[in-house]
């Protein structure tokens, strides 16, 4: 695939073995449009993943079961992650981001009894006219829980604290 385009090998199934499907990851990338700022391609590949999951859950396509299972072989596989924010998201880098996006969501959901969501949150991102970074994410999810999210903290971001100049925009 490439920027707002949309090409996926005939050989690769709807939905893989571990319960991923690239179809609804490379849509959701469409969907939402989002960019990242260099660092931070971890969050749009992260949301993409997350809600091609998600979607398949809340569709019943994916059940709970198997909605668990994707959940912990995704962790598993986030184990060999050295880094989180780098120039591209790797496939264990995202899977951590997909961890990192329910952990959001869930934190979201507790502090607002059930009020709000990580949708509030990527309904706000797909609206801005504007990269993304770890501050749009954190300041929409801050917004919504009244502080600023634990889940989002540096030192839970392997790797983000070294950000800085290496990936300022040219």
């Amino acid at each position: 695939s490439a920027p707002e385009s949309l090409y996926i090998h005939a050989e690769r199934p709807l939905i893989s073995e571990n319960g991923t499907s690239t179809l609804m990851h490379e849509l959701l990338h469409i969907a939402f449009g989002l960019r990242a700022v260099n660092g931070y391609d971890w969050i749009v590949e992260g949301l993409a993943e997350y809600y091609g999951i998600e979607l398949l859950r809340r569709s019943g396509t994916l059940s709970a079961t198997r909605h668990g299972l994707t959940m912990v072989q995704l962790a598993e596989w986030s184990e060999e992650a050295e880094t989180l924010c780098d120039r591209s998201s790797t496939g264990p880098e995202t899977a951590l981001a997909v961890g990192i996006m329910a952990a959001l969501d869930e934190e979201i959901r507790e502090a607002t009894g059930g009020k709000s969501s990580l949708d509030d949150v990527v309904a706000d991102l797909v609206t801005r006219d504007s990269k993304v970074d770890l501050a749009a994410l954190a300041s929409k999810s801050a917004e919504l829980i009244g502080r600023n999210p634990d889940t989002l903290h540096i030192d839970k971001l392997p790797g983000c604290r070294k950000i800085g100049a290496a990936y300022d925009e040219p």
